[in-house]
């Protein structure tokens, strides 16, 4: 079990040291466990067998990959890395799990194996059978996480661009003179309206003509220059 620790050992010898549904059972074997497991560590350290820094980030990429991976069976039992597992190898699966689950696919999906369509099997499995490999290399991961990155890529290009925003056509000459002589119209047509009524205009009113003919002036007046 030190050297090759799997589920397959693990587990009879939690199911014949914690009874099932026991939760003070198991909460004492955690204790007992991490508390030899720190201790473990300072004897190997006091003789000069403690693992080098690089170890903890191993253990550290490994225990990612426990928890990101169902049942935390990152790999096949067909298809084991070499035991204990080589940094590069771990640190390309990890790398791996990260762009996988980014892109909201499941991880099932890599070691999916289709005999009837060898194309449709997943990307591990592919790289597995392509490099001949019995075990678990880099050579396996590195192959797979660069046609996953392809995969994602060509995904990314086939999506449909948004369309560019049709700009305003610069209005043109004339119709701007239209638009300038009009706004001189009705700025005429504002003014006469606001111009006070002189003493000789307000006399004549008394003669009918003369009233028609001021309010023509006013009314009529803009839309004959208009005209013009």
């Amino acid at each position: 079990m030190a050297s090759f620790p799997t589920h397959n050992v693990i587990n009879p010898w939690v199911q014949g040291q914690v009874p099932a549904g026991r939760s003070l059972p198991a909460d004492a074997l955690l204790h007992h466990v991490d508390t030899h497991a720190s201790r473990l560590s300072a004897a190997l350290q006091a003789q000069g067998s403690a693992p080098p820094p690089r170890r903890r980030r191993l253990q550290n990429n490994l225990q990612y990959l426990r928890d990101a991976w169902p049942q935390a069976e990152w790999y096949p039992a067909a298809c084991p890395p070499g035991l204990p597992p080589k940094e590069n190898v771990v640190t390309a699966m990890k790398t791996l799990t990260k762009l996988w689950l980014k892109e909201g696919r499941s991880l099932d999906e890599l070691w999916r194996e289709d005999t009837d369509d060898a194309a449709r099997s997943g990307l591990l499995i592919a790289a597995v059978r392509e490099k001949r490999a019995v075990r678990l290399t880099e050579d396996v991961v590195t192959l797979a996480l660069r046609r996953a990155k392809a995969l994602f890529r060509a995904q990314a290009q086939a999506q449909p661009q948004p369309q560019p925003q049709p700009q305003p056509q610069p209005q043109q000459p004339q119709q701007q003179q239209d638009d300038e002589e009009n706004d001189d119209v009705e700025r005429e047509r504002r003014e006469q309206e606001e111009r006070p009524v002189s003493e000789d205009e307000f006399q004549g009113w008394g003669d009918g003509r003369a009233v028609r003919l001021h309010l023509e002036s006013l009314l009529g007046g803009g839309r004959g220059r208009g005209r013009r």
